[in-house]
């Protein structure tokens, strides 16, 4: 096997871990996968899964840093964000 051959096994391999992990991120965000938490962390409020989480994401990130309100309004309505990775580059969908 050659060294590209190699390195595009390896990178195939671990997009589809990506992927897998950003499913799985999905479901604990819209409540499809039971978590296991600690008694000071269960919702009360009978919400499924983790609301706003990806709002609060972006508002913490580095990347984001002049959000205004009216991104802020639209941001309650993302509900989620697919990452891959496509000739070397993370593309965000």
């Amino acid at each position: 096997m050659s060294y590209a051959e190699e390195l595009n096994e390896l990178k195939n391999l671990y997009n589809n871990k990506l992927k897998a992990k950003n499913k799985e991120i999905e479901n604990i965000i819209r409540g499809k996968l039971d978590t296991q938490l600690s008694n000071e962390n269960k919702i009360t409020n009978n919400e499924i899964g983790v609301p706003n989480y990806w709002k609060q994401v972006l508002i913490h990130s580095n990347f984001f840093k002049h959000l205004n309100n009216k991104d802020l309004e639209i941001l309650s309505y993302l509900d989620n964000i697919h990452i891959d990775i496509i000739d070397d580059t993370i593309v965000i969908i």
